[in-house]
């Protein structure tokens, strides 16, 4: 019963993106990339601050890569589904963009795992502070897409 409610609600959730991209103009593939996308990590959020309040960092990042693949494995469900052969196959310029930008969020975040500094700024680690200027980088090329 649960996983009906759940399907039902990702159902409507594509639907309401599709209409805001109609409606605004705005390229799918971006209403799914920010706007779907925030509001499908909300409740990963909740998770990461629960987990920080607890003071397990390594749950926190855990969950977070633990999402993204299984998130990444589910393309292979969508091969199975989808008709028109491999999904991959169908993708352009705009999501190959924003795999990059997500693969090198990621090596940045490895290489703030291997070097191991205390350094801040603004009270986060610098990758944090890397993250978070290539994550508004891409966003806008991504808009600009």
């Amino acid at each position: 019963r649960d996983g009906s409610l759940i399907f039902a609600a990702g159902y409507a959730l594509s639907q309401t993106g599709d209409a805001i991209s109609q409606q605004t103009g705005m390229e799918s593939a971006l209403v799914g990339f920010a706007l779907i996308g925030t509001v499908t990590s909300t409740p990963e959020l909740a998770t990461i601050v629960t987990a920080l309040r607890l003071r397990r960092p390594e749950m926190a990042f855990g969950q977070v890569l633990g999402t993204n693949f299984v998130n990444l494995s589910l393309l292979l469900l969508g091969d199975a589904f989808f008709r028109g052969g491999p999904i991959i196959g169908e993708l352009g310029s705009f999501e190959v963009v924003s795999a990059l930008l997500g693969a090198s969020l990621i090596g940045v975040f490895l290489v703030g795992l291997l070097e191991h500094r205390d350094r801040t700024i603004f009270k986060m680690g610098y990758d944090s502070a890397v993250v978070v200027v290539l994550f508004a980088g891409g966003l806008g090329l991504l808009a600009a897409l």
